[in-house]
């Protein structure tokens, strides 16, 4: 869509570009709607490897602990600071890596074409990288993602200049990015359980809400002043270092 709203935008205009786009999102959403099931029990199946709840009445939909309780445990904060982190740098290239493309190329097909390659990679991750986390643990999938983040942000850094490694920071970008969005939830019922778990997700992502308004907002300023996005990106690698060591304070409880 990114590559489509590119082409067509200087004949249509934005305004029928947008409101185009935002009838295809309805449309979709609402055909979606239209054939989601939400229990798996009205197919006569269970959700892959939980325990029959007829066979032990209460217990999986009760283990683990409250919103509040959440609130009081430290490893909740440390899963907080990691998702921020990920999201500051997440949220970087989403705004300013084709932005940064459009500046070092003058293409702007090439610029648009940035946010598809973060797409594509998500995709491929999401789907690939999500079962190899059932082999090797959710976390310490979660912990490669945060590195490759972090070599990412220093290979964005050490190349301002190149358009054709844009394209290998938003591949790799993307692949940190779905593994981030994919294992999250997981992660967190791993760690507090499933009793509360959709309060506790809600509140743990308002972390991607914060590094969304933080993020592309501080990294916008300190391009305008400096005329570059060295210190921004210097700034992301250091939270990505920090993320990484919060990271091995997460651990598996449930």
């Amino acid at each position: 869509f990114p590559m489509i709203a590119a082409s067509v935008a200087d004949v249509f205009g934005w305004r029928f570009l947008y409101a185009a786009l935002a009838l295809v999102c309805l449309l979709v959403g609402l055909l979606a709607a239209w054939v989601l099931v939400a229990d798996p029990a009205e197919k006569g199946l269970h959700p892959d490897g939980d325990v029959d709840a007829s066979a032990l009445p209460g217990q999986a939909a009760t283990s683990g602990m409250s919103l509040g309780e959440a609130l009081r445990d430290r490893q909740f904060y440390l899963l907080y600071f990691c998702s921020f982190g990920a999201a500051v740098l997440s949220f970087m290239a989403f705004v300013h890596l084709p932005q940064h493309m459009a500046e070092a190329s003058g293409d702007r097909m090439q610029a648009a074409s940035i946010i598809s390659v973060i797409g594509l990679a998500s995709l491929a991750s999401r789907l690939g990288g999500g079962s190899w986390a059932d082999t090797i643990g959710r976390m310490a999938m979660v912990r490669v993602a945060l590195v490759l983040m972090l070599l990412t942000s220093v290979l964005w850094l050490a190349n301002p200049f190149d358009p054709q490694i844009f394209f290998v920071v938003a591949a790799m970008f993307g692949i940190t990015y779905g593994l981030c969005i994919a294992l999250l939830p997981t992660v967190i019922a791993d760690s507090f359980g499933n009793k509360e778990i959709s309060g506790i997700i809600g509140t743990l992502y308002t972390s991607f809400a914060l590094a969304a308004l933080a993020g592309p907002t501080l990294g916008g300023l300190l391009r305008d002043r400096f005329g570059n996005y060295d210190l921004a990106l210097m700034l992301c690698i250091g939270l990505s270092a920090l993320s990484i060591a919060a990271s091995v304070g997460v651990s598996r409880r449930f």
